[in-house]
């Protein structure tokens, strides 16, 4: 229950007269310590007599402490005692006096206190003791100054958003706007203020675009939610497009009071979608252009992709597959290894890759599966050819919208974070309750500082650092930021911006920041796309050619530079690609670029391209056009493939099937053939013998020569069985040479010729003797009957790398070049008494080896190459 001065005063007044001061201390004492106000009692000199409970709480003294001490000497600030000290001393004469005066609390506190100040008579009149009664107003006093500045740094607030706020009346009629909206359109306040809405610039652009504002804000008018984009000329007229929303304002009786527009410049987001797009289409003409089949799958194992590659490979066309389930389609592969990788690539969400025999496509195929949350990407490689390639796709990143709660009915249309710093750069406001994106709740902010923060790191370093600079200068300051968050993390851009004091000074910053994550994502997923497509292309084991329509080269990847014989792709820029075709084929290469035209795309279709030495190589191309955002052609894209090693194993593979054919028919007929010539060889010889037969023991003689000539060339025939078993044996081919030697140089004596030799140290192979023997002296007498008399005849071997090297050379004429690709074929000789199997045994006997044979010839001579591999370590 409330005392009032007046009835403390009366009541001690009482007291005094009946002389109950000093009869009822207790009494008094409980009445003064229920009473909420601050009672003091002095004597006449000022000293404390009585400080009740609501004293002592404040103050933090209790009674015996103060007692007997004057106010002025601990409670008050020094600046206040000698006022308050001469204000008690003139109560002697006024007997009433009203002041404020601050008190120094024994913790420090500051408390202003409003006091009311009567005095006691004694029996003659005079002053014998003063009655202090005092109110706390110290909250009510800071109450008022924040009402005042919460007005101010609301308008501030309202100013300084990203986003230009407007209010409306429900008729149209613009009420306010915030300064950056006027920023916008280039506008002052004056401009706009209390005219129809869309008489304002940014609406001026067209009278269709005032027209839709119009319904917009009688469709708003009428309580209901209105957003749009729209394309408004800006500052310094530029056109942009904004993102623009009118909120109804509702009374308590429903009625619609006022509307709010927004609106927010996502020029650059637009420009950043049409970018991606654009690099989502040059993605697809990758995919449609290599030579590995791509195919996508949904969640549920439906095509919903093939490129062309796929369609030749799968036998089917888009139409045919695309929306089919993959193992409905192809019901022979469940339960197989495809389907066991493809589920586990799904269900672990991890890249699987292998290799296996397709009963859908009869080839061996290695597969790439890529999961992804739209379901399962795959290349596939026909590796039948034996070859190899390597492709990768990374998962885009998905889009995560960020949706912020507003201030109040204007600052909660922005999504924006709006904070609020004193100078001491403690957080008095934020615009949201919970602020999701970075983990912070309003009561984890507001009231702290920078240094209180649970999140302090190097970011709020730095934030604090822009913030003493903005105090300094009182100038607004601009950045960006990132900042962890339990999600990860989040870009923001943010706008520090001084509040001034009416003065002048600074006593206060608002902080606006703007979650820029997506577009940050926007931005790394084009880099990583255009990343991606320059990877990819560079990636591809084929030449990769991009030109325009005449065929002028725009772009190429490493391995075209590298196949054509240039150190860095951007030497091939500019280059007509018809150059790098031999003359007599770019007659047919100008149709094939002219069909491709009509047709869209050529497929496997061979050329033989040069380099700039004047090397020739064999070459495959597959060739698409390239359309601009119109669809008209704007060029070729090429992917070429240096054949050179398939056209060499097909040669060597059909060399091998003839010498296969004749080893078969050698282990086939070779014996039935020698048992009746053995027989008919023998009757000639005992005919020989017959005096009969004498006159015709000339021609029993011929004949027994003829059936060993036939005898020897099945021999030969019979070398190159595939059966006949090595004995191997570790032996050093040095050795075996040089026990060769003095047949050679015999044979070599006869023809008028010389034996050269140089044997370098070699490590021991496996041989078996016998056949390399044999090897070793065909090869001799090969290289001894092309030569003239004088002739010399070189015999070398030598390690090279990871091979031991035997070398015959002559000093022949050399080898024509269609006799050179004969080499080795059974049968096929120049010679006038050759059978033709000597250079296939010896082949044959190269191959069981495990070596090869090769051969260099010119004007000069000829070397035959025999390079075995190193098995020393074997």
């Amino acid at each position: 229950m409330a005392v009032t001065t007046t009835s403390v005063r009366q009541f001690q007044h009482n007291s005094i007269l009946d002389n109950a001061f000093g009869r009822e201390p207790d009494f008094f004492s409980a009445v003064l310590n229920t009473v909420n106000a601050l009672v003091v009692v002095l004597d006449r000199g000022g000293r404390i007599i009585h400080f009740n409970q609501a004293c002592e709480k404040i103050s933090g003294y209790p009674l015996d402490e103060v007692k007997g001490k004057c106010p002025w000497d601990f409670l008050l600030l020094p600046e206040e005692r000698e006022p308050v000290k001469a204000a008690i001393l003139e109560l002697h004469d006024k007997h009433f006096h009203e002041y404020e005066n601050h008190w120094v609390t024994r913790d420090g506190d500051l408390r202003l206190i409003s006091w009311s100040n009567t005095v006691l008579l004694s029996k003659d009149g005079t002053v014998e003791y003063i009655i202090a009664t005092g109110v706390d107003i110290t909250e009510c006093r800071q109450a008022r100054a924040t009402l005042r500045e919460s007005k101010r740094r609301f308008k501030a607030i309202f100013d300084l958003t990203f986003e230009f706020v407007c209010l409306l009346a429900p008729d149209g009629t613009l009420l306010e706007a915030n300064q950056t909206a006027l920023n916008f359109g280039g506008l002052t306040r004056s401009n706009i203020v209390n005219r129809p809405f869309w008489e304002a610039r940014w609406w001026t652009i067209s009278p269709q675009t005032q027209d839709f504002l119009k319904s917009a804000v009688a469709e708003a008018a009428r309580g209901k939610f209105v957003r749009y984009e729209v394309d408004l000329p800006g500052a310094n007229d530029r056109i942009v497009t904004v993102d623009f929303s009118l909120k109804p304002i509702l009374d308590g009786a429903g009625r619609v009071v006022h509307l709010i527009a927004e609106g927010r410049d996502i020029t650059e987001r637009k420009q950043m979608e049409a970018k991606l797009q654009k690099s989502h289409q040059h993605i697809a003409t990758i995919l449609e252009s290599i030579t590995d089949a791509f195919v996508s799958l949904d969640r549920q194992w439906r095509f919903t992709y093939l490129n062309p590659e796929a369609e030749r490979l799968y036998k089917h066309s888009r139409d045919e597959l695309i929306g089919k389930v993959i193992w409905d389609t192809f019901p022979h592969v469940v339960g197989k290894v495809f389907d066991h990788q493809y589920r586990r690539a799904v269900a672990e969400q991890v890249a699987v890759h292998f290799e296996a025999y397709s009963e859908t496509v009869k080839k061996w195929i290695e597969v790439h599966a890529y999961p992804s949350q739209e379901g399962l990407s795959l290349y596939i490689r026909d590796i039948s050819e034996r070859k190899e390639a390597e492709m990768a796709l990374k998962d885009l990143a998905s889009r995560v919208e960020h949706e912020a709660k507003k201030l109040d009915d204007i600052i909660s249309t922005s999504s924006d974070y709006v904070f609020l710093f004193d100078r001491t750069g403690k957080c008095t406001y934020t615009s949201i309750d919970e602020i999701t994106a970075l983990g912070i709740t309003r009561s984890e902010i507001v009231g702290k500082t920078f240094a209180e923060l649970r999140h302090a790191s190097k970011t709020i370093e730095l934030f604090a650092k822009r913030f003493k600079e903005v105090l300094a200068t009182a100038q607004p300051v601009e950045g960006k930021t990132r900042f962890p968050t339990v999600n990860g993390i989040r870009h923001f851009e943010y706008t520090l911006s001084p509040v001034r004091h009416p003065d002048g000074s600074v006593d206060s910053v608002v902080a606006t920041f703007r979650d820029i994550t997506e577009r940050k994502k926007t931005e790394e997923i084009l880099r990583k796309s255009e990343e991606l497509y320059r990877s990819l292309v560079e990636a591809l084991p084929d030449s990769v050619v991009l030109t325009d329509l005449d065929g002028t080269i725009v772009m190429t990847n490493q391995q075209a530079a590298a196949s054509h014989g240039y150190k860095d792709a951007g030497d091939l820029k500019g280059e007509n690609v018809f150059n790098f075709i031999v003359a007599e084929e770019r007659e047919r290469a100008l149709e094939k670029m002219r069909k491709t035209l009509e047709t869209g795309n050529i497929r496997n279709v061979q050329y033989t391209l040069l380099r700039p030495d004047g090397t020739c190589f064999p070459a495959e191309l597959n060739a698409s056009l390239v359309l601009n955002s119109a669809g008209q052609p704007k060029g070729y894209i090429g992917i070429i493939r240096d054949v050179t090693e398939r056209k060499k194993t097909e040669l060597e593979m059909a060399r091998l099937d003839r010498l296969n054919l004749v080893g078969e028919m050698a282990a086939g007929i070779a014996h039935e053939i020698r048992n009746p010539m053995t027989a008919a060889r023998g009757f000639i010889q005992l005919l020989g013998e017959r005096e009969e037969c004498k006159p015709f023991k000339g021609y029993f003689s011929l004949i027994t020569e003829e059936l060993d000539r036939a005898n020897l060339i099945i021999t030969g025939f019979l070398s190159l069985a595939k059966h006949n078993l090595l004995q191997l044996r570790r032996q050093n081919l040095n050795s075996i040479v040089e026990n060769l030697l003095p047949l050679v140089r015999a044979d070599a004596a006869t023809r008028d010729l010389y034996v050269h030799t140089v044997l370098n140290e070699i490590p021991d192979l496996l041989l078996d003797e016998k056949e390399i023997r044999q090897l070793v002296l065909n090869l001799c007498r090969n290289a001894l009957e092309v030569m003239s008399p004088g002739g010399v005849l070189t015999l070398r071997t030598c390690v090279n790398g990871q091979e031991i090297v035997l070398a015959v050379q002559d000093q022949g004429t050399g080898i024509e070049p269609e006799v050179l690709a004969k080499l080795g074929t059974p049968f096929f000789t120049t010679k006038e008494q050759g059978t033709g199997l000597g250079l296939a045994v010896c082949f044959c006997i190269a191959h069981r080896h495990n070596a090869t044979v090769n051969v260099k010839t010119g004007p000069t001579g000829s070397t035959f190459l025999v390079r075995f591999s190193n098995n020393s370590q074997s």
